[in-house]
């Protein structure tokens, strides 16, 4: 497994920093973390899931947002509609698909069928999630924490 650290422009124009974790042997996927507010792409947490990621076939990206970490900016101008741009205007998809085609890993066939396979998984969970009546509030916790016999 490689780690290989990177750098790229988001949609305001300050470079982000980020690590790729490349897996053995050609990808099957990829995932894009994100950290959250209190954290940055160096957490335990981040490393742990690029590095779990890789073992398991995929290539991982974790990222510092803009003003966070080794990215450019200062912390008292970040938001989170910021980093909401920072994913919708210079999403990080594209560059990590060029990096995958540029290294011989992703096809337009195969990008093709990666879409048609996600969007038919999030159109599968929206009907599901739509059908599903709304949870009692009694309930709520239920299920969130593990229950003595469950």
């Amino acid at each position: 497994m490689q780690e290989e650290k990177i750098t790229f422009k988001n949609g305001r124009g300050d470079m982000l920093s980020g690590v790729l974790h490349h897996p053995q042997g050609k990808p099957k996927g990829a995932a894009i973390l994100c950290h959250g507010m209190d954290s940055d792409k160096e957490s335990e947490k981040m490393i742990f899931l690029g590095r779990r990621f890789a073992e398991t076939g995929l290539l991982a990206l974790r990222f510092d947002f803009a003003y966070v970490g080794e990215s450019s900016g200062k912390f008292e101008d970040i938001t989170y509609s910021g980093e909401v741009e920072d994913l919708k205007q210079h999403d990080p998809l594209p560059i990590f698909a060029n990096r995958l085609r540029a290294a011989g890993l992703l096809t337009t066939e195969l990008e093709e069928q990666f879409r048609t396979e996600v969007k038919a998984e999030i159109n599968e969970a929206s009907k599901r999630a739509e059908a599903h009546p709304e949870p009692d509030v009694a309930n709520a916790e239920r299920w969130v924490y593990a229950e003595d016999g469950d």
